[in-house]
């Protein structure tokens, strides 16, 4: 993992995890799931909530949104991010991801360049819906970005497919089961408000239900490290809209080197955990300054 501060570089190396493709690809996430899928899959089906909660004993909610959450007044929205993006062409190395946190690229927010392939990858930026963003374009924004990779890889990166997000909101479940229904994946709020994951979490929430559901766990129970880390990943993004250019390039040096390697390759560190606890005091200072 490649991190970029508006001056500084650090570079993670390890077992950090894997990219995979999603959508309607054969050996996406999706359509792996699917194949080991005994049960019948109703696509397009047109029967609401309410009416599959009259006809079956438990009902799991796993729209890909909050939609129903806030339905049932059973939700937390804590801001809203948007996002834009696009599909390149190029020369990339599929075990390298790349993020830059420079906010003169995107202010409070970060970008990304994942490979999909060693010819194909995709370039993001995101920016939180702050009203201190209220007067930013975007559009103009992703100019600069879409020429900073460019520059910084070397390459002419055409583009072959885009897309745009607007004000997607960051939110959680105030509760994750009422009743016998189960609200799992993004629909309970598993997207962390720092960087925007969320797939691995999204799946064990699903997990946990199963578990529930044959009498082997409690979901409530199950999901309480979940929503905690939500919580961890929320405090860092109020941070970083507390913190300058200045003070990320601080961060980045920092975590070039031994304590990048200390904290994200030690099996018994939460590095979301710790570098929440450890941005906790700064946040208290800055609400102290400005209150």
């Amino acid at each position: 993992m490649e991190l970029f501060s508006k001056n500084e570089q650090a570079i993670i190396e390890g077992h950090l995890g894997f990219t995979n493709v999603r959508g309607r690809e054969r050996d996406s996430f999706e359509s792996q799931l699917e194949r080991q899928t005994k049960s019948t899959i109703h696509f397009n089906s047109q029967k609401t909530y309410e009416q599959l909660l009259s006809e079956y004993t438990h009902v799991v909610i796993a729209t890909g949104d909050g939609a129903y959450a806030k339905e049932t007044r059973n939700f937390r929205e804590d801001f809203s991010v948007s996002i834009q993006g696009a599909t390149v062409e190029g020369s990339f190395d599929r075990y390298t991801v790349m993020a830059w946190v420079d906010y003169d690229l995107s202010p409070y927010g970060y970008c990304f360049l994942i490979p999909y392939s060693e010819k194909e990858a995709c370039i993001s930026l995101a920016i939180p819906d702050l009203p201190k963003n209220a007067d930013l374009n975007i559009r103009d924004l992703w100019k600069l970005f879409y020429q900073k990779v460019r520059s910084q890889l070397k390459q002419e990166l055409p583009i072959t497919d885009q897309f745009q997000i607007t004000h997607y909101p960051i939110e959680i479940c105030l509760k994750p089961r009422i009743g016998n229904t189960f609200y799992i994946g993004n629909c309970f709020g598993t997207m962390m408000p720092f960087m925007g994951f969320g797939q691995y979490t999204s799946i064990l929430s699903g997990v946990y239900a199963a578990y529930d559901l044959c009498g082997m766990g409690n979901y409530e129970e199950l999901m309480a490290p979940l929503r905690q880390s939500y919580e961890d990943s929320l405090v860092l993004r109020r941070a970083m809209e507390q913190i300058s250019n200045e003070g990320l390039d601080r961060i980045i040096r920092s975590l070039h080197g031994y304590w990048g390697e200390k904290l994200f390759q030690t099996k018994t560190i939460n590095p979301l955990k710790v570098a929440s606890y450890l941005m906790r005091p700064f946040l208290k200072m800055k609400k102290g300054v400005t209150s």
